[in-house]
């Protein structure tokens, strides 16, 4: 399954560990991967996925390991592409958070 398919973000399904070149692990290496989603099955899981785990964080790249971490922060990365990213301080979003409860939101 390809969870970045059909929301508009680039996927690229890749072999794994024990299937040969160029695998996951050299494709982390080279700094050619952004985001990992890995959910794990199948005999060479466990292996791989140790391999996979140590190489992502060595090379800080997000690991997900679960579809469903991976639903909503596919769904993040879609919404931040849609729009600008805004923000404040917390001190500021708790007064308008006030604001609004008092009625006085302008």
């Amino acid at each position: 399954m390809r969870c970045g398919d059909g929301v508009g973000l680039p996927v690229q399904t890749v072999a794994k560990v024990s299937q040969g070149m160029p695998d996951v692990v050299s494709l982390i290496r080279a700094g050619q991967v952004q985001l990992i989603i890995n959910a794990p099955r199948g005999r060479c899981s466990h292996f791989d996925g140790m391999q996979i785990c140590q190489v992502a964080l060595a090379m800080d790249v997000p690991l997900l390991m679960t579809l469903s971490a991976a639903a909503p922060a596919v769904a993040g990365i879609r919404v931040m592409r849609a729009k600008e990213l805004r923000y404040r301080s917390l001190q500021a979003h708790t007064a308008r958070q006030v604001r609004k409860q008092n009625g006085r939101e302008f």
